[in-house]
Formats: structure tokens, sequence, C-alpha cells
């Protein structure tokens, strides 16, 4: 949904009832009886009720599907009366949610002309999919760089897909990122990773440390970060204590003795020799 029509490029995807006479959908919604109201309603967009027109003469309406992307809605009625698709009844206000905005059907076209829009605009630019499929990702590049060749490109690998359920193999998980970087992508994150990863962590630890106690700690975090280099192993530094002794120093004229860092700290259990 989108708060405004204010814009001409998102006229295409701005739906709307096409039936006269049908009640607005907050009165439906209000009523109780919204269950059916798209079917009543024939809510659709624009370019797609009069491609139903076009088909139901027997005129091939692919070319005015694309071509109507690029319309506001009074050019699109002039280009769709000019087809002998005739008056052809649109209600996009009908169509409003209660809150009071425009519905749209999202699709990658929507997404790749807003694109091209803001390009002028944004560094880098991102399309939120519902799922990670690869050809969409590719339709999406290579029309916004065909359009704006500089344009680098951002994608949200989700920790809310269901990625088991996305019908891709383990191999194709491997290389979704790398064929992502040749289409453009620069910018690929994971939003949740880090508190996906502490969860599951934390999870583990938590059940092994409620049987086996302290040896849970040990053997789960503390061994494998010597193991595999990990630096918070010793994590006085990482919480800040050489920079707060160095203050200490700065203030005191180099005399302080309250030094974080200073002889006995427990940070000199993990030298090599430990």
């Amino acid at each position: 949904m989108i708060d405004s029509n204010i814009d001409p490029i998102d006229h295409p995807h701005i739906k709307g009832a096409t039936v006269k006479g049908v009640e607005p959908l907050y009165e439906a919604i209000q009523k109780g009886t919204d269950k059916d109201w798209e079917q009543r309603a024939g809510c659709m967009t624009f370019p797609d009720v009069v491609a139903s027109v076009l088909k139901s003469k027997g005129v091939d309406a692919s070319k005015w599907l694309k071509d109507s992307l690029k319309m506001s809605l009074p050019e699109m009625r002039k280009a769709a009366a000019a087809l002998g698709a005739g008056e052809v009844f649109f209600d996009w206000d009908v169509a409003r949610s209660v809150e009071g905005y425009f519905r749209i059907k999202g699709t990658t076209d929507f997404c790749v002309q807003r694109a091209i829009a803001w390009a002028p605009y944004a560094d880098c630019i991102w399309m939120e999919t519902g799922k990670p499929i690869l050809a969409q990702a590719t339709q999406f590049a290579a029309e916004v760089r065909a359009a704006v060749p500089h344009q680098m490109l951002a994608y949200n690998l989700s920790p809310s897909f269901n990625w088991d359920g996305a019908g891709m193999t383990d191999a194709q998980m491997e290389s979704f990122i790398w064929d992502l970087a040749k289409l453009g992508f620069c910018w690929q994150f994971i939003t949740l990773a880090g508190f996906h990863c502490d969860a599951l962590s934390i999870d583990f630890f938590a059940r092994d440390y409620a049987k086996r106690g302290a040896a849970a700690y040990v053997q789960l975090i503390q061994r494998k970060e010597r193991e595999h280099g990990v630096e918070t192993l010793t994590h006085q530094k990482w919480s800040g204590s050489e920079i707060v002794d160095e203050m200490g120093n700065i203030v005191s004229g180099g005399t302080s003795s309250t030094g974080i860092m200073s002889a006995g700290v427990t940070e000199g259990q993990f030298d090599a020799k430990h």
C-alpha cells in the first residue's frame, strides 16, 4: 500500500474497482462483507482491466501492458480509448484501505519503475522480495541497469525467508550471493543474522549449562574461541578498557593506579604459555 497517488509512476500499479455501484472497501470491512469484495468489485489495476477488455475484443494486449507502465492515469485513459477499449470504469478511491491507503499490485515491474525513478537520488537501491528468487533478481537488475548502467543494487538475504522452502538446492544457496554479485548487487546483507546467531548459540549453551555447569561454557565457547582464534577470547579490550586506561593516564599525568589492564589483569591468563 502507498499513502498517495500523487506520483504518476505509481498509477499503473494502483488497484481500483472496475464494477460500478460496489460499496467502498472500508464500508465492506466495517459491515463484515469484505471477504468477497475483491471479486465483486473486479478489483485490479487500470492496465489489467484494459487488457481484459482488449482480449475480449481479440486484441493482443502485451504491448499495451508494457507501454502503460510509463503512463499516468489520464494518459492511460487516452491511450486505452485510442486502442478501442472505450470508456473503462475504474475507481481507485473505492478500493482504498480503512486507513486511506491506496492499494497496489506489488510486482517486479513496479519495483523496476520506482528504482529507475529513484536512481538519480540513491547510491544503492534495494527491492524487498518475498522469497530468494534468482530469476526475479535477474529481471530487476537487468531492467534497472539497462536504464541506469551505473546503478549499484542491494539485496536482503532475509532471515524472514524460509530458505529451505524456497525451492533451492544447497548448491544454489551456496552460490546465491556470487550469482547476485555478478548482476550488480554489490551490497548484500542479512538483516538479523546477529540476532539469530546469538539466539541459537545462547540456546545451545543454556541447555548444556543446565546439565553440565561451567564445563559447558569452557567446552562450547572458551575452547572454541581459542581454537579458531576468535579475538573475544580476551574480551577486556573489546569493552574499551584500553581506551579508559589511556584517558586515566592522560588526566593523571601518567600516574594512574587504577588501570584496568595493569598487572594482574585476568587477560594475562590467556598468554601463549597458557
